[in-house]
């Protein structure tokens, strides 16, 4: 069947569709199980901070005062969503939420209502730390020190430039690679009040929502943003 279907559609258009089919699914399991209602009135409850793990994949918090969401199944996410349709929480919920290697799989433009619907459910005064690959990072390990990226990387080909394109492309999962300037920026016309870079497992504001995976250090650019 696979080959059948990739006779008449590309490898991109198959993977496209079967997300499309994914998110849908997802989109109607919270509606037919009220699996949205019962989130956010267990939410509700809550009577201390309440913070978001935005994207949590397999490193879900297991702290009774963090929610972790994502697109697909996986160790202690609470909640199925596709992010890129308005997130399904009041206006001010959270305390704080933490974003890791996340918004480089969206275009720039769904990036920024993503950041848009960050700023909408954070209470004011509230922080957003997110992390994505640091272009800047790895375009000046690609300029002055090439066989780094490709030992760290470990690309089949031997070539830095390979190595470059995981990062940028990740065959076509990725979609927007950004910078401090580029990343900043954003979050400002995203209504943000102050963003500024900070570091790997270290806050400038609230380390309370530092969950950052060792295993990205190395490629990553830290930003906080202040609703």
């Amino acid at each position: 069947m696979r080959d059948l279907l990739l006779f008449f559609f590309s490898h991109r258009t198959l993977a496209l569709i079967r997300w499309d089919i994914h998110f849908f699914s997802i989109r109607i399991g919270n509606v037919l199980f009220w699996r949205t209602g019962r989130l956010l009135k267990e939410i509700r409850k809550k009577s201390g901070p309440v913070y978001l793990n935005l994207g949590s994949g397999p490193r879900g918090s297991t702290a009774p005062e963090w929610i972790n969401i994502d697109g697909f199944k996986d160790k202690n996410v609470h909640y199925l969503c596709d992010f890129s349709r308005p997130l399904p929480f009041d206006d001010e919920t959270f305390n704080g939420i933490f974003c890791e290697h996340v918004l480089e799989h969206f275009t720039y433009e769904n990036g920024r209502k993503l950041l848009v619907e960050c700023n909408r459910i954070l209470k004011k005064g509230g922080m957003l730390r997110i992390v994505v690959p640091d272009g800047n990072k790895i375009l000046t390990f690609f300029l002055n020190e090439p066989q780094k990226i490709v030992e760290y990387k470990q690309v089949e080909s031997g070539f830095p430039m390979e190595a470059v394109n995981t990062w940028f492309y990740q065959r076509y999962e990725h979609q927007c690679i950004y910078d401090a300037g580029y990343l900043v920026d954003s979050l400002q016309k995203a209504g943000f009040n102050s963003a500024k870079t900070s570091s790997f497992n270290t806050s400038l504001l609230n380390g309370d929502i530092v969950l950052d995976d060792p295993k990205y250090s190395w490629e990553s650019l830290y930003v906080e943003a202040v609703k």
